[in-house]
């Protein structure tokens, strides 16, 4: 509505301007305000209203006109109305009546909660990840492993390792007493436990580390082994890690490897070769997974398609470990068919 009168404002405006008329020649003038005039004497006023209308204001006379046709409600600014203070009896009456339709809200609303759940009972919403109600069948919690720089494991995976014990809880009765001799306790069993876990794993690790740094022929760390089939490529540094996981995992296998591998003739019957073909047939040969850029290296779960091959043998009454090679299976070929396990040797790329 206030657009609709607005909208008539410049049209309005114009109209009384061109009907606004010099006050000196209306007809209301007297004949003997005429011949005072005619003397040189000044036209007193009337009254208050006469004066207004002898003044040259014809702008405030059409601003008032124009109020008149808006209504009072529909003004282009709205009036700040005066802030009533209430009394101390009057606002706390108003925080009890606020009080009241709260308490009632929330009635209703419990009602008609309890009228839905009864239509369709709400499903449960699974708050953060759902726990396996089995271990895979690779992890052995018995079996102790070892946590690779940056390798982030689940709690009951291989190389998990024991979480920080909490500290000794401090005694309300005075030192000496059951209570605090009963937590002492506590804490020194598992302490112990951890200790005992700790020097387990670091010994396994020792031995892995000599065991590693004494095996003959590793490839360097920049060598490339492709796998044509898989189109992956494995670096030195990849089959380096794969010995020393050999080793650690010996007298406790993880997934059944390290297992042993002979070098066999495979193939068909008129045409059998070994995998690794200048290599005869090995006495003491094992195999383990190769991971390409996996830290740690294979520690569990899928194997993959490359195997690292190396041989045991006994020289000055020391055994000696010997890389043998780099082995692999064939992708293209599906589970069922011919020649399914056969290994392929994987030679390194010339640089």
């Amino acid at each position: 509505m206030r657009f609709q009168y607005l909208c008539l404002v410049p049209f309005l405006y114009s109209l009384a301007s061109s009907l606004a008329l010099p006050l000196s020649s209306s007809s209301e003038i007297s004949s003997h305000e005429s011949r005072n005039l005619e003397d040189g004497a000044d036209l007193p006023p009337r009254n208050s209203f006469d004066i207004e209308e002898r003044e040259p204001s014809n702008g405030l006379a059409i601003r008032d006109f124009l109020g008149s046709l808006i209504p009072r409600d529909n003004r282009a600014y709205r009036v700040k109305k005066p802030v009533v203070k209430k009394t101390a009896a009057q606002a706390q009456q108003r925080k009890e009546n606020v009080r009241q339709t709260v308490k009632k809200n929330q009635a209703a609303n419990k009602i008609k909660k309890a009228e839905l759940h009864l239509q369709a009972p709400p499903k449960e919403k699974p708050y953060g990840k759902p726990r396996p109600s089995k271990k895979p069948k690779d992890i052995d919690p018995k079996v102790g492993s070892y946590r690779a720089r940056g390798r982030k494991l689940q709690p009951g995976a291989q190389g998990y390792r024991l979480p920080k014990q909490p500290k000794t809880p401090k005694p309300n009765a005075a030192k000496g007493s059951e209570k605090s001799l009963k937590a002492k306790a506590t804490q020194n069993k598992a302490l112990a436990q951890r200790k005992a876990h700790l020097s387990r794993e670091r010994n396994k690790l020792n031995v892995a580390a000599a065991g590693h740094k004494a095996t003959v022929g590793l490839p360097l760390r920049k060598a490339k082994f492709h796998h044509d089939s898989s189109g992956v490529t494995h670096t030195g540094k990849d089959v380096r890690t794969a010995n020393f996981n050999s080793i650690f995992f010996k007298n406790h296998p993880v997934n059944k490897t390290p297992k042993e591998f002979k070098n066999r003739h495979q193939g068909p019957e008129n045409a059998k070769t070994r995998p690794l073909a200048d290599k005869g047939e090995l006495r003491v040969g094992h195999e383990f997974p190769v991971k390409a850029g996996v830290r740690g290296g294979y520690q569990g779960g899928d194997k993959g398609p490359v195997r690292l091959v190396t041989e045991d043998h006994t020289e000055n009454g020391a055994t000696v470990r010997k890389f043998i090679g780099v082995v692999g299976h064939d992708m293209t070929r599906k589970k069922g068919d011919p020649g399914y396990n056969d290994h392929f040797q994987i030679h390194p790329q010339k640089s």
